[in-house]
């Protein structure tokens, strides 16, 4: 709570408590305004931004869920094109590896699509 409200599509840290990692990324695709709806862009921002602070922190690895997707309201097509685009993009400084987290076998599907292109 001592970093919040988090601005949409920023990103902050907290310990990760019993969790076998060193931090919890937290990122913001999901207003607190309007429709209340994650949009690609703001998917693309937040996880830009969590892998600029994960490598910032020194990290090594980091796993990614698919951020704002579900019931933050971004399409599943949509938000795996964005996350797998900035995957692609993002020139690392400490990130060695990416694993990415779906919910459903469906979910999988789509970052696969953009995976294997």
């Amino acid at each position: 709570m001592s970093k919040a409200p988090v601005k949409l599509g920023d990103a902050v840290e907290t310990g990760a408590y019993k969790l076998d990692a060193r931090y919890v990324i937290h990122a913001a695709a999901q207003p607190h305004y309007g429709n209340y709806k994650a949009t690609k862009e703001s998917v693309r921002e937040a996880t830009r931004n969590a892998l600029r602070l994960a490598d910032q922190l020194g990290c090594k690895s980091i796993a990614l869920p698919a951020i704002g997707c579900g019931i933050a309201g971004c399409q599943i097509k949509e938000g795996a094109a964005a996350i797998v685009s900035e995957l692609e993009a993002y020139n690392a400084r400490n990130l060695e590896s990416a694993l990415v987290v779906a919910y459903s076998a469906g979910d999988y599907g789509e970052f696969r699509k953009h995976l294997e292109k």
